[in-house]
């Protein structure tokens, strides 16, 4: 024992030695998980019990044997309070009740000396609970006789220590920390209902009768007793007349009103019919006793908002009628507490306030009473004055902001839902209250202004954001007619007179907010102007305002860089819808912007050229509710990480839209454009010349930063250009592409491949020309083509890295989408090269999970590839004479993308990719010999081939050299080789459909001889192992997608294959699988006789089915 106390207290010591202390944790830790370990601990509880304090209370000196440390209590308490916990059940019936009586003993010594410190007191009755939940009533029946005799035997010195412990006792039992707590606990409650209850709440009410003048802590634990058994305990027990006077006098005693106020929620918050629920309201008289509170502290107004909260919410539960009325009596405590300064107090109240709106919402279709007007006129009075910050915060935005902006912002989302709530019951009203709000304040600035005021002297800076938020917010609430989701805003209205909403936004204009100082106001203002640009279309004479506020220091030249950063963003937004209305200002907007057109050196890094991590900081376009406020935190984020550049590239494209803008003279567009342009052409060239005179010099690193943003910056700016049509009339209201534009774009791509050629092994090099490349694409069109073979053959495609390429192939699969046949040639010879550059990634070992997430988007990039061949019909590419003898490797490749490394999404691609292939391939003349069942086992032994690399040259289901087939469109049927699986001859037209109808206009037929062989030896097995798998999840989404694709395979088969390929599955491949004769014939009847989307259902039945049978 002494060796344990002594293990302990060096544990728990701070003075010693680090490894004599080590030394000692590792013993008291093996006590603690050894099997006896807890006897150990109550035999040194129990000698301290035998050293415990006489009836008069004087302990044991201190030091002495028998006194040991609390820590050493607390220790022995613990491990008996894990045994408890977790091994109560291996303890023997002898074993429980030695610990029973042993802890008993400890309760009265423990609780009366006033040594013990209050955290050792606790754990006592933690472990006393504890014991008491596993063996009460069958072990320990005379538990509360116990308990209660503690109370009658106690001197006056013990009385108010065990009453507290009384106290303690019964809250402990209360408290659930664990699921088996909470199981064990509801039966425990179930006996005690029946027994102790009532005599512990007679206990409590008489604590509180005798003590509620003397002792503050009594009373407000018995408080806090009957809030936690009300919810479980009969109701009756609790509401003694007596007790409710108390517990309502309680509520004016500043000492007692918090216990009081949480008491009283508790008792309305009780689940008990509505009758009875009425009726204990209504002996309560709440409101009443509510009207009677005077002021009081922040945290008694937040107990009381919740007393009104959940009063309101069982109100609501009430017959309709009978609602309406009892709320009403509750709304203007409601109003009070909702106004209240306190967030905190404010949110107690939301679920309350969004269940009476929609009550009243739901009695929409009567016409709501003056009282229902009041109601919500008052309500949204509060509502608007609770959006508004308070006079002395501090508004941060960016990194800056901290979590009480974020709970604001949370506050004021909740608050806005109340907003377009009663703009969906009374319209009228919201226009009106939310419309003179604004206005008034708009005219306070503008009268103010006239009269030679500072903007900041007559409005302090809240008042004017609220104005801007719910002007902004404004549209959201849909307060136009019809209220739906479709409605239009109108600004103008028939008369000609502006409508609410225009006359917010004119007055707004007039008041000139846009030069208040303060950085919450430009955002939001901003904001405004892109979300009701249509009113500039109408009120053109606003449009100059706007643009100059846009262009100097209260916009994109604001001094803070937050605010600037994301005004680049803004601005391209607001100048896409208006270009038109702007062609007088244009060079004037240019030549205000010039010197943000600077590229500044930077610290580069090889992933920022792309713009990805300027679209997450500033490319949010919902609106300000939902987006603004939230995004401030990532801008700031994203200055900090040097993405200056990133917000940068918006402006560059903001300047192409405005070059770009069909009014703007085409001689004044390419002088514009030669301007923009010149500058950057200017660093180009002057690479070009400097890396030409130092030649065998290596060139500044940091001139590498600056060229490749150059790149990139062209890149920006030919984007806002018009996409490039042949024929005007398609040009979609757009001005065609001017030759002169398009001549300087082609002039900047050369001048940028030939930086590519001299750096092409620096990645950001790369990186920028793909980026510039691929936006260029849209405005200088086929031309590009003549640039593209250089500029891959320059090293953009040998140098590239795995995220590089993965970056790549949807380039590639954009100029497919555009230029089909027109890209064939230059596709063709691409294809050998780039397909070795995807193997030599997708060979590499996975180090981790980052490599196998990367592993995961190579597949899906090379899938969609192979896809977008198909779909614009250039699966010539793949069968040209120089590629056809590649065209197995292909082949293997795609079924070496459904091994068990891959996921869903990449397994949903090939199944998908196998119906087009199915369908563009399949149906020429079979070269291989017949297949009988032992070859089709053979063959599906190896649904997916795993040959040593995914250049092998050949897997065991190779295809012999194909040649294309010059059947071209025709049914694909052919004449068959007798006994193969299409021996029946020409299809059916009954059995399979029309082979010439294909499933997507993109596709066309184009079948391979020999393809039909490895639609059986090595698709089928595909298509019927990969679901079967063991990590295949048929419940879920993306299984359920695979399955999708899989049917689709197999239904494409029946089309272009017909009845052979239904006879190969019934009567060849399912028998060899082990799969009975009748369940055979079944599949192969469902797939013939049900749509695609009833076959889907039926293979998940079926793959299910053959799971079950596999397990068993």
């Amino acid at each position: 024992m002494d060796d344990l106390r002594k293990a302990v207290e060096l544990a728990f010591s701070f003075n010693a030695d680090p490894l004599i202390k080590s030394q000692a944790t590792d013993y008291c830790n093996q006590v603690r998980l050894s099997a006896r370990g807890w006897e150990l601990c109550l035999a040194g509880l129990a000698q301290h019990a035998q050293g415990a304090p006489s009836a008069s209370g004087a302990a044991p000196p201190s030091g002495a044997a028998g006194a040991p440390s609390a820590e050493f209590l607390f220790f022995c308490l613990q491990v008996i309070e894990d045994v408890l916990r977790n091994r109560h059940a291996t303890l023997a019936p002898a074993d429980r009740l030695l610990v029973q009586q042993s802890i008993w003993s400890l309760y009265q010594p423990f609780v009366t000396d006033p040594s013990k410190p209050a955290f050792v007191r606790n754990k006592l009755f933690v472990v006393v609970v504890l014991v008491f939940r596993h063996q009460y009533p069958e072990e320990w029946p005379t538990f509360f006789e116990q308990l209660f005799a503690t109370l009658n035997a106690a001197t006056d010195a013990q009385q108010r220590p065990l009453a507290l412990a009384f106290l303690r006792i019964c809250l402990t039992i209360d408290e659930e920390r664990s699921p088996e707590d909470a199981a064990r606990n509801t039966l425990v409650k179930d006996w005690m209902r029946e027994g102790p209850v009532a005599r512990l709440v007679e206990t409590w009410l008489a604590f509180m009768r005798s003590s509620y003048q003397t002792d503050l802590e009594i009373t407000n634990t018995c408080l806090k007793l009957y809030a936690a058994y009300v919810s479980w305990v009969d109701i009756n027990l609790i509401m003694q007349p007596d007790f409710v006077d108390a517990l309502l006098g309680f509520m004016h005693i500043e000492s007692l009103q918090i216990c009081a106020c949480d008491c009283l929620t508790a008792i309305v918050g009780k689940g008990m019919r509505v009758a009875d629920k009425l009726q204990l309201l209504q002996v309560l008289k709440l409101p009443a006793m509510l009207g009677t509170l005077g002021d009081a502290s922040d945290e008694f107004d937040e107990q009381v908002a919740k007393l009104v909260n959940i009063m309101g919410l069982e109100l609501i539960a009430f017959e309709r009628d009978q609602a309406v009325a009892a709320v009403q009596a509750l709304f203007p405590f409601l109003l009070k507490y909702l106004a209240n300064e306190y967030d905190d107090t404010v949110s107690a109240l939301l679920s309350f306030v969004g269940s009476f709106l929609l009550l009243i919402r739901r009695l929409k279709k009567d016409a709501p009473g003056h009282n229902i007007r009041d109601n919500l006129y008052q309500l949204l009075q509060v509502l608007i004055t609770k959006m508004k910050y308070l006079d002395d915060d501090e508004f941060k935005i960016g990194s800056d902001a901290g979590e009480s902006e974020a709970l604001f912002i949370e506050l004021r989302k909740h608050l806005k839902g109340f907003l377009e709530s009663i703009a969906a019951i009374d319209s009228e009203l919201f226009i009106s209250c939310v419309s003179a709000t604004v206005c008034h304040n708009m005219d306070l600035l503008a009268q103010g202004t006239q009269a030679g005021k500072q903007l900041q002297d007559i409005l302090s800076w809240p008042d004017v954001e609220v104005s801007l938020y719910l002007l902004h917010v404004f549209i959201e609430a849909k307060p136009f007619k019809g209220n739906s989701i479709n409605s239009s805003p109108v600004y103008v209205l028939e008369s000609g007179a502006l409508s609410p909403l225009g006359q917010m936004l004119a007055k707004m204009f007039d008041s000139g907010v846009a030069s208040y100082p303060h950085i919450s106001i430009p955002l939001i203002y901003y904001e405004i102007l892109i979300r009701y640009s249509q009113f500039l279309e109408q009120c053109q004479h606003y449009l100059p305002q706007a643009m100059q506020a846009f262009v100097d220091t209260r916009g994109l030249h604001h001094p803070n860089k937050t605010i600037r950063l994301r005004l680049n963003y803004l601005f391209l937004r607001f100048i896409k819808p208006l270009r038109q209305q702007m062609g007088s200002y244009i060079e004037g907007v240019l030549e205000s912007i010039q010197d943000l057109l600077v590229i500044k050196p930077r610290e580069h890094t090889p992933a920022t050229a792309g713009a990805a991590a300027a679209s997450a900081a500033f490319g949010s376009t919902g609106g300000l509710s939902g987006s603004i406020d939230a995004g401030l935190a990532a801008e700031g984020s994203a200055s900090d990480n040097n993405t200056e550049f990133d917000s940068q590239l918006y402006l560059f494209e903001a300047v192409g839209l405005l070059i770009s803008t069909d009014t703007v003279d085409p001689a004044k567009r390419a002088m514009l454009l030669q301007n923009v342009l010149s500058p950057h052409i200017f660093v180009i060239e002057s690479f070009l010349q400097q890396r030409q005179a130092m030649r065998s010099q290596s060139l500044d690193e940091q001139a590498i930063p600056l060229l490749s943003d150059t790149i990139t910056a062209i890149g920006s700016i030919s984007k806002g250009f018009p996409e490039f049509v042949s024929d005007p009339a398609a040009a979609n209201g757009r001005a065609p592409m001017d030759a002169d534009a398009m001549q300087m774009f082609q002039e900047a791509l050369r001048r940028i491949l030939l930086v590519l050629q001299q750096l092409s092994s620096d990645a950001r090099i790369r990186e920028a020309t793909r980026f510039s490349l691929q936006r260029m694409v849209g405005c200088v069109g086929p031309a590009i083509l003549d640039h593209l073979p250089t500029f891959l053959s320059s090293g953009l495609l040998s140098s590239s890295t795995a995220n590089e390429l993965i970056d790549f192939l949807p380039f590639v699969g954009l100029m497919i989408y555009k230029f089909k046949a027109s890209i064939m040639g230059i596709l063709v010879n691409l294809w050998i090269p780039l397909r070795e550059k995807i193997f030599l990634f997708l060979n590499q070992p996975a180090a981790g999970t980052d490599d196998y997430l990367q592993q995961l988007a190579l597949r899906r990039a090379y899938l969609t590839l192979l896809s977008a061949l198909f779909n614009s019909d250039l699966t010539q590419v793949l069968t040209s004479p120089s590629n056809i003898g590649e065209l197995n490797t292909t082949l293997m490749s795609i079924l070496m993308c459904l091994d068990e490394s891959s996921d869903a999404s990449v397994h949903k691609l090939v199944f998908s990719l196998f119906s087009k292939m199915i369908y563009c391939w399949a149906g020429g003349a079979v070269l291989s010999p017949p297949l009988g069942p032992a070859a089709a086992a053979s063959a599906g032994a190896g649904a997916t081939p795993s040959p040593a690399g995914l250049n092998a040259a050949a897997g065991p289901n190779g295809i012999p050299a194909a040649r294309t087939s010059s059947q071209g469109s025709t049914d694909g049927a052919g004449q068959r080789t007798a006994g193969a699986p299409g021996a029946a001859g020409k299809k059916s037209a009954s059995t399979a459909g029309s082979a010439n109808r294909p499933r997507e206009p993109e596709l066309q037929r184009a079948p391979l001889e020999g393809f039909d062989q490895f639609v059986f030896q090595s698709m089928v097995p595909a298509l019927f192992e990969v679901p079967l798998r063991a990590s295949f999840d048929t419940g879920d989404g993306q299984g359920v997608m695979v399955l999708g694709e899989i049917a689709g395979s197999h239904k494409t088969a029946v089309e272009v294959l017909g009845l052979p390929y239904v006879q190969y599955l019934s009567k060849v491949y399912l028998p060899s699988r082990g799969c009975p004769d009748a369940l055979s014939q079944a599949f192969a009847d469902n797939l013939v006789g049900l749509d695609k989307k009833g076959f889907k259902k039926y293979l998940q039945a079926f793959v299910r089915s053959a799971r079950s049978s596999a397990s068993a």
